[in-house]
């Protein structure tokens, strides 16, 4: 169902490849997860129940975020599992939306570390109030650092970005 078109990265829970889907030519990450995880009979079946959480965490979170001061409308704040499988030499591959953005660590880096402390306090309120959701949704992270978290343009947030949360659930579920 997917053309790879590049190899972005490589990592313990596998290799990232970016790519489109062959009808629709979104855009999309595809992750091929390694042969071990693969071969775990219960793999598949916790992937699929994390792409369920994720959607309904996504639900959710459009109704509790802005009580708690966050993001809310427009563009889901995390990136949901779009497809789930197996190929036929039994790895398991996990595709999602692709983001275009810039992660946190590249603006720490190019700014010598924290952002101004306005754009710092907005980061921080929202990553803490969608962490708060997904907690009470038992869906945790274990691996959040500055590289997971995307700032994307975006008309509706405050100062044209928005948080976008990569990987939430992923360790969890494969743990």
């Amino acid at each position: 169902n997917y053309t790879i078109l590049a190899r972005l990265s490589e990592g313990s829970l596998g290799v990232i490849y970016e790519g489109t889907h062959k009808q629709t030519q979104e855009r999309v990450v595809i992750r091929v997860l390694p042969g071990a995880i693969g071969r775990e009979s219960n793999a598949l079946g916790r992937l699929l129940a994390l792409q369920r959480a994720l959607h309904r965490l996504e639900a959710e979170r459009s109704v509790v975020m802005p009580l708690r001061g966050g993001q809310s409308g427009g563009d889901p704040a995390i990136t949901g599992i779009l497809e789930c499988g197996r190929m036929a030499d039994g790895s398991l591959f996990v595709v999602s939306e692709f983001i275009s953005g810039e992660s946190l660590s590249t603006q720490l880096r190019r700014h010598s570390g924290l952002p101004l402390p306005n754009k710092a306090l907005r980061i921080g309120r929202q990553l803490s109030a969608l962490l708060a959701v997904a907690h009470g949704s038992n869906i945790h992270h274990l691996a959040l650092r500055p590289d997971k978290v995307l700032l994307v343009p975006a008309v509706a947030a405050q100062e044209g970005e928005q948080l976008k949360l990569l990987d939430l659930g992923l360790l969890t579920a494969l743990g």
